[in-house]
């Protein structure tokens, strides 16, 4: 069965395509008995390692995605600094991509102390400092991180004081070079700007510019193709589906076909 998609591209411009995916299948999550979601913070976050019991362990690719079993806990590290380990029960089956505010229980989605200092953490590490095209961790920066270990449980004044060198340390392995921790404001207001996008289910407000095209697939009523010049995705019923670039969104396609044709 053909579907018509909106595949979004740069600068706001939207053709419609089509996309040849049997509907009929089981198309899912599901990569070889492993379901597959992205790991996101103001933007995908690559580079991360993750442990999620019974040796599957990996590192989330150059769009931020990665395997896991969720029947298990899920660990993301950087060298030996533990971002947080998240349960089963918190991944619930619709959900398509996990971010920083899932590491705080009492977050529910808001930007606790705790959620601040690790956001703050992860765009002050990105490879060339421009976390609008991605936050890449590099290898050279978790082997350095080995030995490191980060307390994200401090008030937000003690937590960029106590990890300051730390921060200068391990970005001096980044293409950026060696730098201070990114400000605290802008931080927290880039990942603000990623969880208002997906907890809305909106666009068209903050940073982004975007412009979307609204029509409805499948199951889902509530169905939209969004772009602006920093990125492209779908929203369907609230669901947020990231393309991986601009240009190349295949995989987020496949993706949101799946959702609203078992919505």
């Amino acid at each position: 069965m053909k579907k018509i998609l909106y595949y979004p591209l740069g600068l706001g411009l939207i053709l419609t395509l089509p996309a040849c995916i049997d509907t009929g299948s089981d198309i899912d999550d599901l990569v070889g008995g492993l379901r597959t979601l992205t790991f996101s913070d103001a933007s995908a976050v690559s580079g991360l390692e993750f442990f999620n019991g019974s040796g599957n362990v990996g590192i989330t690719d150059s769009l931020g995605r990665f395997s896991f079993d969720s029947n298990n806990p899920l660990t993301f590290r950087i060298g030996g600094i533990d971002l947080g380990t998240i349960s089963p029960s918190a991944i619930g089956s619709n959900v398509t991509s996990i971010d920083t505010s899932f590491f705080d229980s009492l977050s529910n989605g808001t930007i606790t102390t705790k959620v601040g200092n690790i956001t703050q953490f992860l765009q002050s590490l990105d490879n060339d400092n421009l976390i609008s095209n991605g936050i890449s961790i590099p290898s050279q920066l978790r082997e350095v991180a080995d030995d490191k270990s980060v307390n994200f449980d401090l008030d937000a004044t003690s937590f960029q004081n106590n990890y300051q060198y730390t921060v200068n340390e391990l970005t001096a392995t980044t293409n950026a070079g060696a730098r201070n921790f990114m400000n605290r404001t802008t931080t927290t207001n880039n990942f603000q700007s990623y969880l208002d996008t997906v907890n809305s289910g909106t666009s068209g407000t903050g940073d982004y510019g975007v412009t979307c095209v609204s029509s409805s697939l499948g199951n889902c009523s509530d169905y939209q193709a969004c772009a602006s010049e920093t990125a492209a995705y779908y929203l369907a019923n609230g669901r947020r589906f990231d393309c991986a670039s601009n240009y190349d969104c295949y995989a987020a396609a496949e993706a949101v076909v799946a959702y609203c044709t078992d919505y």
